[in-house]
């Protein structure tokens, strides 16, 4: 459970850190992590990242729901394309024979 939170804190910015998570004074060498980042911040600090975690999960939610939505607009297209392909190949087929039909009936005159 514990790495999950952690995980989902990855692209998270957290005040006083830079993107390498270390704060601007700090060494390359002795530099403060990003979970004993966390652990010393204080409790509405803390509340703020997880509200904006919370957002944050909310609009990717919404945006798989519209991706799902859209995949399955799409796979009906698909659906309805391929029944349309295969009617159209029967036309063929069926033009074809009419014309070899048609060959031999003029043929044999």
């Amino acid at each position: 459970m514990q790495n999950k939170w952690k995980e989902s804190l990855q692209g998270l910015s957290i005040p006083g850190l830079n993107r390498k998570g270390k704060t601007g004074n700090e060494d390359e060498n002795n530099g403060e992590s990003r979970e004993s980042a966390l652990k010393n911040m204080k409790r509405d600090e803390l509340l703020e990242i997880l509200v904006e975690v919370y957002r944050e999960n909310e609009t990717l939610k919404e945006k798989l729901a519209e991706t799902e939505e859209r995949l399955k607009d799409y796979k009906q297209m698909l659906e309805q394309s391929s029944a349309m392909t295969e009617r159209f190949r029967a036309l063929e087929e069926s033009q074809k024979e009419q014309m070899e039909l048609l060959q031999k009936l003029t043929a044999g005159r």
